[in-house]
């Protein structure tokens, strides 16, 4: 029970790999219903923000201590609970995700945790962990949203901005585009690059002095991942040399 939040609590503790694959795995679905909004050509660098977000969030989560207050745990308040068929949990009990958790536990768990001391301290920790667990699934789906319509807009913008600097492209993108690879003067148009690319180079270069930016600077200056500019680099220089060798 509650593995997400024990895997958190193990990746930030002994930095076990496992475990971040497994948090991945487990909102496997929820990243492909994000990543299915974009184009394909977008989907592998939207999954590289999402996955780096859910890590970014993992290392910044704090545990909280959901506690339960012994007092609670009296035969009248069992009595009641059993009377209306612990439909009545919120009532007695009064705290956030309670009924949620019993319908995961059930309520044998409560009527032993009634009884027996070592059963009620076991129920107060999984009641923190389900709690935390709750509180972490909540994040990642606002978190998720947030990176997605961020990233869309980006999308967007690198759309316009194409559209805007279309002209400057020959001149500029010449200076980081090896000329041989450009027979008899032919324009940056004719090789194998869509308008995206054309707009991820132009945000490759230094407008001012013409020079190619960092790939450190490129991610800044796009707000991704260092790794993702790398491997849209590689792409196209992967499909300028297909250009050259047709």
């Amino acid at each position: 029970m509650n593995k997400i939040i024990k895997q958190v609590i193990e990746l930030n503790k002994n930095k076990k790999e496992e475990a971040f694959v497994y948090i991945v795995k487990h909102f496997e679905n929820l990243l492909c219903s994000r990543i299915n909004r974009v184009d394909e050509l977008y989907r592998e660098d939207l999954t590289q923000e999402l996955v780096f977000g859910l890590f970014i969030l993992i290392k910044k989560f704090v545990i909280r201590n959901y506690e339960i207050d012994d007092s609670i745990f009296t035969r009248e308040n069992l009595l009641e609970l059993q009377k209306h068929k612990f439909q009545n949990i919120n009532t007695v009990f009064k705290l956030d995700y309670i009924s949620l958790f019993m319908e995961k536990y059930d309520s044998k768990i409560f009527i032993e945790a009634f009884d027996n001391f070592n059963y009620r301290k076991k129920l107060i920790e999984e009641y923190s962990l389900f709690c935390n667990e709750n509180q972490f699934i909540s994040k990642v789906r606002k978190a998720f949203d947030f990176i997605t319509n961020r990233f869309c807009k980006l999308i967007e913008l690198d759309k316009e901005h194409c559209i805007e600097k279309r002209e400057d492209y020959d001149s500029m993108i010449n200076q980081i585009v090896d000329k041989s690879t450009i027979e008899n003067k032919k324009s940056i148009y004719n090789l194998e690059l869509s308008e995206n690319d054309l707009c991820f180079l132009l945000d490759c270069i230094d407008e001012k002095n013409l020079n190619f930016l960092s790939q450190k600077k490129i991610a800044e200056k796009r707000k991704v991942t260092q790794q993702a500019v790398s491997k849209r680099i590689k792409r196209i220089q992967q499909k300028l040399r297909g250009s050259k060798g047709g």
